[in-house]
């Protein structure tokens, strides 16, 4: 990643962002190479989007591979640097934060989880409380709801090299299931910029977009937003927009 020295990726006091090192060049963590010190993994390369595949790919669904936990103040030195690496890598988020660990922490938070996979952070996501000069019209037209009884899906990324093992489909589902704790129904809004990757795992998710809405960064500039709702909560009554709540195995 450039601009970061050869410490990239090791937090002293926290976890570490996963994996350290350039995107292609970076070995294997020694608890994952096969016999006789070979690395096991295959590389995947191409324009603006080179990746690795995860310690353990082939085993995805097992449990000890990738694990979901709370955020602690500890990891947001080691998420501010796979934040940057998402940026260089995605454009997100859209407007870089002076304050990476304060944009990550700084809202008002009803819970964020962090996902590890081999020792390090790759992935994390965020649940915020809706107040009422936030709540997208489409937001409570769809949904039938007051601002304090939707909960606001953010901070959603994955580190690249460890994208396509389910994680961002696995912290969402943990932020829904969160939401649908509080009896609260999750609500969200992305970027319209063409990049439809994050969209296409809502929609796999559930999610149902209302379409877009003007969003002010405030330096300026109008852009454009999708606003999405969730899954109902178990309890909420249906409305000629909504979709049915999902299983879990949905996800």
């Amino acid at each position: 990643m450039r601009g970061q020295g050869p410490d990239r990726g090791h937090v002293r006091g926290g976890s570490r962002a996963w994996p350290a090192g350039r995107l292609g060049t970076q070995q294997q963590p020694p608890s994952r190479r096969a016999r006789g010190g070979q690395p096991t993994m295959a590389y995947r390369n191409s324009p603006g989007a080179a990746r690795r595949r995860a310690p353990g790919r082939e085993h995805a669904h097992d449990a000890g591979v990738v694990r979901l936990r709370e955020r602690t103040a500890a990891d947001l030195p080691a998420l501010g640097v796979l934040l940057r690496e998402v940026h260089e890598t995605d454009g997100y988020p859209k407007r870089w934060p002076a304050d990476p660990e304060g944009w990550l922490s700084g809202k008002a938070e009803y819970g964020a989880w962090v996902a590890e996979a081999a020792g390090g952070s790759c992935g994390h996501i965020g649940l915020h409380e809706v107040r009422a000069e936030d709540c997208r019209p489409s937001w409570a037209a769809a949904t039938g709801r007051r601002p304090e009884q939707l909960a606001e899906v953010s901070r959603l990324f994955v580190a690249p090299p460890a994208r396509g093992l389910g994680i961002g489909r696995r912290l969402l589902h943990r932020a829904v299931q969160a939401a649908h704790a509080r009896g609260a129904w999750p609500v969200l809004d992305v970027v319209a910029d063409g990049r439809s990757a994050a969209e296409d795992l809502y929609r796999a998710c559930g999610w149902q977009c209302l379409g877009p809405a003007a969003w002010f960064p405030g330096d300026g500039r109008e852009l454009a937003v999708n606003c999405w709702i969730g899954p109902a909560p178990v309890h909420s009554q249906p409305t000629a927009t909504t979709l049915p709540a999902r299983a879990d195995s949905t996800y």
